[in-house]
Parts: structure tokens; C-alpha cells; sequence
């Protein structure tokens, strides 16, 4: 390189180069500058775009299932779109819950569990879950009241956790058939808005002769057979076999995989299932509530199905174990020499078709897996059946064991399963298949008149005070008719009655059909009748045994003036400290002359005391008369508990009904018949945590309000009935109960066909009766005559009339008057008569004598007698049947009512079933559907499932 040798020429050259490095140098660090730019850009646009998607919700549900129902797999549900088509666990899962919602099926007056699964998605929650059914978009007021029901519960909610809430709803009686009937369940929490958190569900109504049926197993998909047999849902016909059927008899619920059994937790939410079929079920898959309900249901008129070999076995230690008809011994291998006798009584006859071979064939090369079994003494094997089904009665219900699985091929492939399953292992009546039109047939019953839909012959589920006939809503005398006499002529005459009572109307093609049945039939029958719409297990505020509570309390509530013992005491009291305590005091300080001063100011103090003790005396401030009714069933410790309440306060008072079982029902009890929801109704709440609480029930001042609670309680053993070895009988009371006043009424004898009693003073707890001594009366009336605590003022009136006028139907007023009953209060009866309308001096009936002698004899405490007169009157008593009756007044159960009422009037009508009509001999269909070409239950479910098998390997293919 030359040097430059002029200064100014080299300094300018050095600053030319100066620039061109920073030149260099600024471009690079611009670049380097707007490349970071670019970056965090990029960054900032990517946090800008996230920002902009939408978050997840804070809250999700889905929509809330009444039980028994099929439950969805919320986590399931999240991850089977990254499971393998492949794999049948989830296909099989994912059939159940594409039927899930055609599942949700409610009746009116019924209360169900309900289940609801909800998550939050992006913080803990703390909140709470109301439920409710709904009319528009209020809550649905309780016919015959001015009050509407919610249920509230506390719902915590772990964010990302699916939970799973329970809570209980009632769906009210519906004026007409509904199809569906919408609730609500709402979840509120800080945060969340309602209509976010609200969620909507529209159950199925079902008819009054519907009812569930409930298959818990590992293996659901081999019980889909079950539900298109013609004893659950019978087809249309042949012409029709497109999908159209005639509305089921059972809607069938089976168990789902790694959920929880779809069986409600509180019993007297079992009311609308009427079978439970167990096969290879893990028993404690039930939590204990669960296993307690069930139990209950079974000794109420539940009816449980074992399928066998290995389900006996499971069962023998579990809560089932002292329950079951017998216990399993080894395996073996079952061959057509074992189900010979079977196929002899059970298989049907051959029709002209020969390809319908009805006999129950089993393969030499794989015999049928079965199990030998030892029957409980108590247990008989079902007649017919070669020894291989036996049954056991408990209480009302029954459990029925195979041993064989009657999910296996071969028995499912028999022709004549359905007759079986109908026959034998439901115990319904047997069946004769007829043409009803050119498109279509139905079946009659062989040995009853009664309607193919007669919910009386599809569950055996009975409740005293719920499902007790008589003439609903009227409390008029009825001529009281001995059980020896009903049964009498029921045998001689071949009596039967129309069914129905519908009190609203109902569409004709599913009405149940106005025909008569067959009362000799007292399992089935034997004095319950079915509601409209309801059917049968419903709440019933209308019915026999709530018709006679309210009469009772209406007589018996209110405040009492003060007793004679009180008054007494009080004026001895006053006149002690006014005269000689007075004088001694005053004596003792040397003043006498003081006495006469203190004597205004001890009167004054008197009046205050009195006036004090008065008010505790008479309830002043607030009374609570209680009728009650307890039903127990024979050696077993849990009954159903009735409690009917009239609430009295003088000053305006809100109440609250609290029962520490999460299973205690509790509503108000309307004061009459006219069943018309109002404009505007009152909201009351029933909050649930370990118990149940109703709130909110206003009561204005000089007022009363009526309640209705009812519960399974324990009371801490059985009472039973034993036979001496001599054959008489004394009863055992292991229970708690106290009984007084204890009546045995036996079926009729058969030389004096008379009504027998036995009449014992008392029972104590803990403690057993002497020798039972029968005697003969002609009826209740004379049996229960002279028991204060079973006094019937209108049984009384109808037996003056008698023992006067005997069979008349009318009397003129002066004939009436002339009655030594009346002659005392002659001018009081001319006023009342004188008050009616349609009065009629020569024409004074029954009816109106009795209406006329209740008003003017009110009865001011509790008794018994309407109850027990409409008990006894209604259910019948076959021979060397037992039943008793008894009355308490001790507390039963855990209802409180908060405020407590300073005046308590209480009885208990307790009522042993100490036997039960025994069930019959089990008969095989008269035919059977496919002499209609109807296809066999297999051959359908074959079909069905090859159809559903070719659409998933299509979509798959997709």
C-alpha cells in the first residue's frame, strides 16, 4: 500500500474508512435490532392469538338422568375419540350411551334419585345444586296446594374433576297423561352465570303400568334379549315389525361397565322397579345405602332374579347372604336328562310349523354349566322345574335363583323362554296370545279378566298408605263387612270389580282397559288398588289412609282448653301462698298487719303464673296433632313410617320439617280434595346433607297447616308371630315399640266362618305375649268396640243407626230425634238439618245422620279407629294368615319439627303383615307369540345386533 503523504488527503481517507466501519458495523446492528423486533412480534402475535381463542367454559354438565338410568362416562366420554375403534369395551359402552337418554323415563308421583355430573374447568368451585321440575319456567306447584318444591345441596367442584351430585326430585301428579316432563338443575357458585350453570332434562313419562327393570351385570350386551321379549314389550304384530311396538311393560336399565349400578341410594325411591336381575355383579360394587334400599324394596314387593351358576356363590357373603333361597354346592355340567322335567311342563306345544321346534335343547358336545344348590328352609322349588329354579317370600317380595345363566345360548335360544320368563321367573300370570286385528294381537290372562295393562299384575311393590283401596276422597260411612264374609263371597260368587278410579283422563289407546279382576288372587290384589297416572308405590295425599288421617286430624286439631287437673292445682297453689304462707311470713317478722298489703300484690302475681301455665297448657303459641301409620313386615326390623301433621300456631310462625335420613320425604298435606294449582304458589326448599330439611313453611296466625312425611326406619328388631309346637301361637316383640291396645286378626275359620281375634292388652319391648287366645266377631267394628284409642265416629254413628232403624234407607227428623243419642242435643241437630239446602224433614239419610253426629261430637284427641276401620275393611286375610294391629304413642323415627309445639297430641297405628298370601302354583303360557309368526327373542336380538355389527363396519370403512 502507497502512503499518502498529504495530511489532509490522509485524514480524510482515515475518516472515509472510520465511516465505512460503522457503516458496516450500524447495519449489522440494525439488522441484528430489527430481527429481535421480528421475533418478539411473532411473540407477542401468538400471545395476542391465544389470548383471542376462547376459553373454556368455567362451568360444564350434562344433562341430569332420574334412576335407574344409563349414566354417561364423563371421562369416557372426553377420551374414546383417541381410543381404538377396535375395541369392544368401548363399543360396547358407547351403545349404552346412545341409548342413555331414551332411558330417562319418570313417572307422576313418584320421587327419584337424580344424577348430575358436572366440571370446572378453570378454578376450584364451591356452590350449590337446586333441582326442581318445572311448568314453563317456574318451579310445578304440588296439587291441592299453594306451595312448589326445590331441592338444594351443597356441590363442590375440584377443577378438572368430573363430579357426580345425587339429590332427590318429585314429580307431581299430572292432570291428564303427559309425555314428558321437563326438571331443572341448577348450579350456582361465585362466578358463574345461571344460565351457564343451568341444566335442563326431559325424562320420559311413563304410564301408570310401566315400571323398571333393572339387569346388573359385567355383560350387559348379552342381556339386550331381555328387552324384546314379549313379557317386557310385546310387538305389534307381523306386519308391523318395523320398529313399532306396543308400549313396554318394563324399561330396561342395565348396568354399565366401571360406572356405578344405576340403582337409587334411598328406598323409598324404588317405587317404579319392579324387578332386579343379578348376574355375575360384584355385590360390593353397592354402596351400603344402596344394599339397604334394596332390602327394603324386596320386603316391600320387590322381586330379585339370580341368575346362576357363579352368582349364588358371590351372593352367599354378602348383605344378600341370610336372604337368599339357597346356598351353592359344586359345579356341574347340565344335560337334556337334567331339564327333562322342565321341558315336560314348560315347553309349549309344537305348532304346524315345524321349523319351531319349542323344546329346550342342550348340546352334547358343550353341556350347560350349572351349579348344585341347597335350598333355605324357608325356600321351595318352583313346581315343574326338575329341582333347577327355587324361590323364597320375604315379606311382600320374593328372590328367585337359576341354576343355571339363563344369558346362555341355549336357554335364550328356547322357544318357549318367554313363557318361562314370564311365568317363572317374573311369577306373572300366564298368558293366552290373541288376534286383535288384521295387523296386530295381544294376550289375555288365563285365569284373570283383567287388562293386559293392569299394573296390579306387572309389580308386586305395595305400600300401605300409598296403594290401599277405598272410595277416595270422601270420609261418608260405608257398611262394614267381615273378612269372612268378603272372602265368602268371593269364593261362592266368583266376585270381581271394575279397575280404574281414573281421576283424570288419559289417551284411550294406552287407558288401562275397564275390566275386571280376579280378587281371590290376594298376592296381587288382597285390598291395593292402582292411581291414575301413578299407579302403584306413588305419593298419594288423596288416598284411603290419607282420607282418613285428615278426617282425624281435622276433628282432633287446634288448641285444648286447659284440663281440670290444672285448674285445680293452680287454685290450691294460689290459695296456699294468698292465706297461710302469706300470714306465716309476716307472723314470723312480727307484721301481721302486713299481710293484708301484700294480699293485691300476690294476686297480681297469681294471675301472672296463671295466666303463664294456661298458655303452656292449652299451646298457646303452637299444638302439633300427629296421626301416624307404621307398616312392618314379618322378622325383619325396618317398616314404612307415615306421619300426617296438623300444625297449629296462634302467632304467625315459620316452620321447618328436619329428618336425619337423606331418604325421609317430606310435603304439605292438602286440607282438601280439590286438587287446582293456583296463580302463584309459595316456594319451599328441601336442603339435603346427612338429613333432610324442608324450609320455609309459613303459617299465619289462628292458622293450620297440615304436613306429610314419610320414612324407613329401624326400630330395633322384629316382630313375629310363633307356632308352639301344641299349635298355638304368642307373639314376639324384639322390636323397641311399646305397644298397647294389640289386635290379631286370623283369616276366616273355616266350620264358623267368623272373623278370628286375639285381643292382647300389651306388648312391652323386648318381650313376648302370652298364649293367643281367638274368639269370634262378626266384624271390625265389634272387634274394636270399647278401645277408646280406636274409637270411629262414624262407625259408631252407623251402628246407632242400625241398632234403630236397621237396613232403612231414610227416616223422618222426628224419628231421628226420638234416637237417645240425639234426644240431648235435639235442637242443636234441628239446626244443623235446618241449614242445609236440600233438607228434607221426611227424608233424612244415612249419610247425612252421620255427617250431622261428627260435627256436633267432635272427638278432641287423637284416635285411631278411621284408620284402622279402612285398613282392615280393605285387606283381605286368606286362611292361617296373620295380621296385626297396635297403637303407640312413643316417637318413631327421626322427624323434628322446629319450632316445637308446646302441646303434642300423638298415636301410631303400627300394622304387621306377621304372614303373606302365599304366591300360587306357577303355569306355563296357554301359546305363544310365534303362532303369530312373530320371531323368537334370539332370533330377533340376532338380527339386530348383525344389522348394528354391518353399520359399524361401514362407518369404520368411512
Amino acid at each position: 500500500m502507497v502512503p499518502v503523504a498529504n495530511p489532509y488527503l490522509r485524514s480524510l481517507l482515515s475518516m472515509a474508512i472510520i465511516l465505512s466501519l460503522l457503516a458496516v458495523t450500524g447495519c449489522n446492528g440494525c439488522w441484528k435490532q430489527s430481527s429481535q423486533t421480528a421475533e418478539e412480534k411473532k411473540k407477542q402475535e401468538e400471545e395476542e392469538k391465544e389470548k383471542k381463542k376462547k376459553k373454556l367454559p368455567d362451568f360444564e354438565a350434562n344433562p341430569p338422568l332420574t334412576m335407574p338410568g344409563i349414566m354417561n362416562d364423563p371421562v369416557f366420554l372426553s377420551q374414546r375419540r383417541k381410543r381404538s375403534q377396535k375395541d369392544p369395551i368401548q363399543k360396547e359402552i358407547e351403545k349404552l350411551i346412545s341409548r342413555s337418554r331414551e332411558r330417562n323415563f319418570a313417572k307422576p308421583g313418584h320421587w327419584y334419585d337424580v344424577r348430575f355430573q358436572a366440571v370446572a374447568n378453570n378454578y376450584d368451585m364451591q356452590g350449590n345444586l337446586r333441582s326442581y321440575p318445572v311448568s314453563g319456567s317456574k318451579p310445578l306447584t304440588i296439587p291441592g296446594t299453594s306451595f312448589s318444591v326445590t331441592t338444594d345441596r351443597a356441590a363442590a367442584l375440584p377443577k378438572g374433576e368430573w363430579k357426580t351430585f345425587e339429590t332427590s326430585i318429585y314429580f307431581p301428579h299430572a292432570p291428564g297423561q303427559i309425555k314428558s316432563k321437563p326438571f331443572m338443575c341448577e348450579y350456582s357458585a361465585p362466578g358463574v352465570s345461571s344460565g351457564e350453570a343451568s341444566s335442563l332434562s326431559m325424562p320420559t313419562m311413563m304410564q301408570q303400568f310401566q315400571h323398571h327393570m333393572v339387569v346388573l351385570t359385567t355383560q350387559p350386551d348379552r342381556y339386550r334379549f331381555i328387552e324384546m321379549t314379549a313379557s317386557v314389550q310385546l310387538p305389534l304384530g307381523p306386519n308391523q315389525l318395523g320398529g313399532e311396538r306396543n308400549l313396554p311393560h318394563y324399561i330396561v336399565i342395565p348396568s354399565t361397565p366401571k360406572l356405578s349400578p344405576p340403582l337409587p341410594r334411598q328406598s323409598l325411591n324404588w317405587t317404579t322397579i319392579a324387578y332386579v336381575i343379578w348376574d355375575d355383579l360384584d355385590p360390593d360394587e353397592l354402596d351400603q345405602n344402596q344394599q339397604s334400599a334394596l332390602l327394603d324394596w324386596l320386603h316391600f314387593g320387590g322381586q330379585l332374579i339370580v341368575s346362576g351358576p357363579e352368582s349364588l356363590e358371590r351372593l352367599e357373603n354378602s348383605f344378600l347372604g341370610p336372604y337368599l333361597p339357597a346356598t351353592s354346592g359344586k359345579s356341574t355340567n347340565l344335560t337334556n336328562a337334567d331339564f327333562s322335567e322342565l321341558n315336560q311342563n314348560w315347553s309349549l306345544k309344537e305348532t304346524a310349523i315345524k321349523q319351531l321346534k319349542r323344546e329346550l335343547i342342550i348340546s352334547e358336545k358343550s353341556p350347560l354349566l350349572g351349579v348344585e344348590i341347597n335350598p333355605h328352609i324357608d325356600a321351595e322349588f318352583v313346581d315343574g322345574t326338575g329341582e333347577l329354579v327355587v324361590e323364597r317370600q320375604l315379606g311382600r317380595g320374593r328372590i328367585v335363583a337359576t341354576r343355571f345363566s339363563i344369558k346362555a345360548n341355549s336357554i335364550k335360544s328356547w322357544r318357549s323362554f318367554d313363557s318361562f320368563f314370564n311365568n317363572v321367573l317374573l311369577r306373572r300370570k300366564p298368558r293366552r296370545f290373541v288376534e286383535k286385528d288384521l295387523d296386530g294381537f295381544e294376550y289375555v290372562w288365563v285365569d284373570d279378566l283383567a287388562s293386559m295393562n293392569d299394573p296390579m299384575l306387572v309389580t308386586t311393590v305395595r305400600f300401605l298408605s300409598r296403594d290401599l283401596a277405598g272410595v277416595r276422597g270422601t270420609s261418608q260411612y260405608s257398611p262394614v263387612q267381615s273378612i269372612s264374609s268378603r272372602a265368602d263371597q268371593q269364593t261362592a260368587t266368583n266376585q270381581m270389580y271394575v279397575v280404574g278410579n281414573q281421576l283424570d283422563p288419559v289417551e284411550p289407546e294406552i287407558a288401562v282397559k275397564q275390566t275386571r279382576r280376579q280378587l281371590t288372587d290376594r298376592w296381587h290384589y288382597g285390598g291395593f288398588e292402582a292411581k291414575s297416572n301413578s299407579g302403584l308405590g306413588g305419593w298419594d295425599d288423596f288416598g284411603s289412609v290419607a282420607d282418613a288421617a285428615r278426617s282425624t286430624l281435622t276433628d282432633a286439631a287446634g288448641i285444648a282448653p286447659p284440663s281440670s287437673t290444672l285448674v285445680l292445682q293452680l287454685l290450691a297453689g294460689y290459695l296456699i301462698v294468698l292465706v297461710p304462707l302469706n300470714w306465716f311470713v309476716f307472723w314470723m317478722v312480727g307484721r301481721v298487719e302486713w299481710a293484708w298489703i301484700a294480699a293485691p300484690i300476690i294476686a297480681i302475681l297469681g294471675a301472672i303464673v296463671v295466666i303463664r301455665a294456661a298458655s303452656l297448657d292449652i299451646g298457646f303459641t303452637r299444638s302439633n296433632t300427629q296421626v301416624s301409620v307404621l307398616e312392618l313386615q314379618s322378622d325383619y326390623p325396618r317398616g314404612h313410617l307415615t306421619e300426617y301433621s296438623a300444625l297449629y300456631t296462634s302467632l304467625s310462625t315459620s316452620y321447618q320439617v328436619e329428618q336425619d335420613s337423606q331418604g325421609s320425604q317430606s310435603l304439605p298435606f292438602p286440607s282438601s280434595y280439590v286438587a287446582q294449582e293456583p296463580d302463584s304458589s309459595t316456594p319451599l326448599r328441601i336442603t339435603q346433607s346427612n338429613k333432610n330439611v324442608l324450609k320455609g313453611v309459613q303459617i299465619q296466625s289462628n292458622s293450620m297447616q297440615l304436613i306429610h312425611t314419610e320414612n324407613m326406619v329401624n326400630v330395633g328388631g322384629a316382630i313375629k308371630l310363633k307356632k308352639l309346637p301344641n299349635g298355638d301361637y304368642e307373639l314376639q316383640n324384639d322390636s323397641a315399640l311399646e305397644l298397647s291396645e294389640v289386635i290379631v286378626v286370623r283369616g276366616r275359620d273355616q266350620r264358623t266362618k267368623a272373623c278370628q281375634v286375639a285381643r292382647v292388652r300389651s306388648l312391652g319391648a323386648q318381650t313376648k305375649s302370652p298364649v293367643l287366645q281367638f274368639q269370634s266377631f262378626e266384624n271390625t267394628t265389634s272387634l274394636t268396640r270399647g278401645i277408646p284409642i280406636y274409637f270411629n265416629p262414624e262407625n259408631y254413628a252407623g251402628e246407632v243407626w242400625r241398632k234403630t232403624f236397621g237396613n232403612r234407607g231414610s227416616v223422618t227428623l222426628d224419628m231421628l230425634l226420638g234416637i237417645p243419642e240425639v234426644a240431648e242435643k235435639s235442637d242443636d241437630y234441628k239446626n244443623w238439618f235446618f241449614r242445609q239446602e236440600d233438607f228434607d224433614a221426611n227424608e233424612i239419610g244415612l249419610a247425612s245422620f252421620i255427617n250431622v253426629y261428627q260435627e256436633l261430637n267432635p272427638i278432641n284427641n287423637v284416635t285411631l279407629g278411621r284408620v284402622i276401620d279402612r285398613v282392615d275393611n280393605a285387606l283381605e286375610l286368606g286362611t292361617d294368615e296373620f295380621r296385626l294391629y297396635a297403637a303407640t304413642d312413643q316417637p318413631i323415627g327421626t322427624t323434628k319439627i322446629v319450632p316445637e309445639s308446646t302441646q303434642v297430641d300423638r298415636q301410631t297405628l303400627v300394622v304387621v303383615h306377621l304372614s303373606q298370601p302365599k304366591m300360587g302354583q306357577a303355569k306355563p303360557d296357554a301359546n305363544a307369540p310365534s303362532d303369530f309368526g312373530i320371531e323368537s327373542t334370539l332370533d330377533r336380538d340376532l338380527r339386530i345386533m348383525d344389522a348394528e355389527d354391518d353399520e359399524e363396519a361401514t362407518e369404520d370403512k368411512e
